[in-house]
């Protein structure tokens, strides 16, 4: 009786890995500076925890929001079948899909599949060697240089649309010029795949890295091929799963912008310039993305996660609404209670203040649970259980000075409320104790990007266009 062992990686597995990195930041294809040469690219890959694992058919990135960082699987078997310029390209292609907020601002497009699609057709025809069944604009008819959002709407329904697409499309497609923008509207890093790759995803054998024939259909899937089938991308990803729901978007936007920042990091340290054109064009996709996120959403999402009281329990002390006092009624489980904490040093300003208290009122309104006010600089001189705001009353009580978050903390342990809003600009040091409730900070827009703290269950969001 013989007893299977699971697939785990060989120390030959890891270092292939390692070896395609490598590559990557240092050669082009076959040894020579080529379109894989990228060492940004290079460095991304050296922050983000890569790892093999069954669960995914290709390879995924996606966001990991215990960790607060973008990981990338790939299954073993399939890297395995991989020639060496395979395996570059692939972890471009993986690294394309984040640099082009694949997983982060293209929410709007709700079909999965067509979404996949649209997004591998965007940045592959800027990659040289991917794997055999990988598909481009032209798999579909369609033309190079465009939008995720124009190959999402143009996507063929079916296979006989795609046919005619592909014919009215004919051999126009490998005419377009390797200066051509990539489909996002930034320049492409890699230069190539506009047409100067005839055999891609046609099916055709490949010249591997140690000199001998790659035969066709292997690997990947054919789905990508010119020869009908339905279409799949090359990685599996599961957008509404796994990817963009994966965690929040703001979380996500700031791991992206930590992401690109220790890149840079990491090629300074190495010695490399850390002017990066590509770094500076990705970190700007993520500012200009971020003032989409309606903080008032945000901020409601964590109420109704955290301190909505919903659930009933029965009591004999109610009357019952079908059968009067013969049967139990229901009444609501204890309120939960929300502190609400704000920063009065002086970084907050007159209306931000305002604008926060407004939704509090609206809060007390609902009369869904129990709200503690508290004012605190480098004490929480001010805390009491409200149920109508009295601004008079509060401004009467504002006070002045440093900022520091201890003292609070000290407070919700011994309290232990239900949940905490912080409305601060960050601008403190992180606590020796650490906060287990949900909290959630409110930062001014002129103040940190991030708040100090480590807290497991921490979250934050910016107030945008409150002055």
């Amino acid at each position: 009786m013989t007893t299977e062992t699971p697939n785990e990686p060989t120390l030959e597995d890891v270092q292939s890995l390692e070896a395609a990195i490598l590559r990557i930041t240092t050669q082009g294809i076959d040894g020579s500076v080529g379109s894989h040469y990228n060492p940004f690219y290079g460095a991304v890959l050296r922050n983000i925890p890569i790892k093999f694992a069954d669960t995914v058919p290709t390879a995924c990135i996606y966001f990991e929001p215990k960790s607060q960082k973008f990981c990338i699987d790939i299954n073993l078997e399939f890297w395995r079948k991989l020639n060496r310029n395979e395996r570059t390209a692939l972890l471009i292609h993986e690294i394309m899909h984040l640099q082009h907020g694949h997983l982060t601002r293209y929410d709007h497009l709700k079909d999965p599949r067509r979404r996949n699609l649209a997004a591998d057709e965007a940045i592959n025809q800027h990659i040289n060697g991917l794997p055999e069944g990988a598909i481009y604009p032209e798999t579909v008819g369609l033309p190079n240089g465009k939008t995720t959002d124009y190959y999402y709407n143009n996507q063929p329904e079916n296979d006989q649309q795609q046919q005619k697409q592909q014919q009215q499309s004919g051999s126009n497609q490998g005419k377009e010029s390797s200066s051509q923008q990539n489909g996002e509207g930034q320049q492409s890093p890699q230069q190539s795949g506009n047409g100067k790759d005839g055999n891609k995803g046609k099916g055709s054998s490949q010249q591997q890295s140690d000199g001998q024939q790659k035969q066709s259909g292997q690997p990947g899937n054919q789905s990508g091929s010119s020869g009908g089938g339905e279409l799949k991308p090359l990685d599996e990803h599961n957008w509404e799963k796994k990817d963009a729901s994966g965690g929040d978007v703001q979380e996500m936007a700031a791991a992206e912008k930590k992401l690109v920042e220790d890149a840079l990091e990491t090629l300074a340290r190495g010695g490399r310039s850390p002017s990066s054109h590509e770094a500076q064009v990705w970190l700007g996709e993520i500012e200009k993305a971020a003032p989409k996120i309606n903080w008032k959403v945000e901020l409601r999402k964590f109420l109704q996660a955290n301190v909505v009281a919903v659930n009933k329990v029965p009591t004999r002390t109610r009357p019952n609404k079908r059968y009067g006092y013969a049967a139990p009624g229901l009444r609501r489980e204890e309120l939960p209670e929300l502190w609400v904490l704000i920063d009065t040093s002086g970084s907050v300003s007159p209306k931000e203040f305002s604008t926060l208290l407004t939704e509090v009122e609206e809060i007390l309104a609902a009369k869904q649970n129990k709200v503690t006010l508290g004012l605190w600089h480098t004490s929480l001189y001010f805390r009491e259980n409200i149920k109508k705001l009295d601004l008079d009353k509060l401004k009467a009580k504002l006070q002045s000075g440093g900022t520091d978050f201890e003292d609070c903390v000290k407070a919700i342990t011994i309290e232990q409320p239900d949940a905490i809003i912080v409305l601060t600009d960050g601008e403190f040091a992180d606590t020796a104790i650490k906060v287990k409730q949900p909290i959630l900070y409110v930062l001014t827009e002129e103040g940190q990007e991030a708040p100090p703290t480590t807290y497991p269950r921490q979250r934050h969001i910016q107030l945008k266009g409150v002055k």
